[in-house]
Formats: structure tokens, C-alpha cells, sequence
């Protein structure tokens, strides 16, 4: 499958205007999405909204083709180490890649949070990635 497929793969699981729940891969905490035309709105059980825009799922999808033996989410929130390119936000993990080449970080910049937490749940929902072992793979 290619990287067009993929995203349309993606795209319906989130019928324009639809409200879709989902959970989280690591902790299956539930949140919900909506997809508008240039974004999913993520909103979590806390009512914060988290637009994700479709070049961050392009990014990932990229990330996981190039690396086959799989991609960790990384942390940039709960680690000591949240700038991009170092520790736990190295640019093979999604949230230092997404913040890096979606975003325009440099390396030592502070990393974008959560994208991982919302991205990768639509990617299993769309039966295109597992999650095992921390480890997110292409199927």
C-alpha cells in the first residue's frame, strides 16, 4: 500500500462530521475526533482540543515506511528530556520526527506534545499499524 492509499485509509475512519471515539494505545484512555478539511480535532476527556493537521500523519506514515522494524511514540511531556533530537524526542521517534519536519523545530528546540497520543490510535482503527512492546510497526 502507498502512502495515498494510507491516507485515505485514514480518512474514512473519520466520515466528514462525524464524531469518533477512540482510545489510547498505551494507557486506553478515550478521547474523540472529528475530521474538518484540513485536520482531525482531537478533544480529550478534559474537554482540550488538539487539532492535528494531515502533514503530521503524512510525516508518520513516512517515518514507519522508512523504519520496518518499528518507531517508539517518544515523550515530549513527561521526559526530562523534551527537546527535539535528544533522549526520549530523537528524530526516529514520532513526536521528535512530527516536531521536527512538521513543525520546524531544531534539534535542542523544545518538541511538540502529544502527537503520538492522537495519531497513532486512528492509524490502529485504520488497520494499518500494531502496537506491541511500545512499538508502533506498519502491517
Amino acid at each position: 500500500m502507498n502512502l495515498i492509499e494510507m491516507l485515505d485509509k485514514i480518512k474514512e475512519q473519520l466520515p466528514e462530521g462525524v464524531i469518533v471515539d477512540f482510545n489510547t494505545a498505551s494507557r486506553d484512555i478515550e478521547f474523540t475526533a472529528f475530521k474538518n478539511q484540513d485536520a482531525i480535532t482531537f478533544v480529550s476527556r478534559g474537554g482540550h482540543s488538539i487539532p492535528v493537521k494531515w502533514p503530521e500523519f503524512q510525516q508518520v506514515l513516512s517515518l514507519l515506511l522508512s523504519h520496518p522494524e518499528g518507531v517508539l511514540a517518544g515523550d515530549a511531556q513527561n521526559s526530562n528530556e523534551r527537546t527535539v533530537g535528544i533522549g526520549k524526542c530523537k528524530l526516529d521517534t514520532i513526536e521528535g520526527h512530527i516536531s521536527h519536519y512538521v513543525y520546524g523545530k531544531t534539534i535542542g528546540d523544545k518538541a511538540e506534545q502529544r502527537r503520538a497520543t492522537y495519531i497513532m490510535p486512528v492509524l490502529i482503527k485504520a488497520n494499518l499499524v500494531t502496537y506491541e512492546n511500545s512499538t508502533f510497526k506498519l502491517k
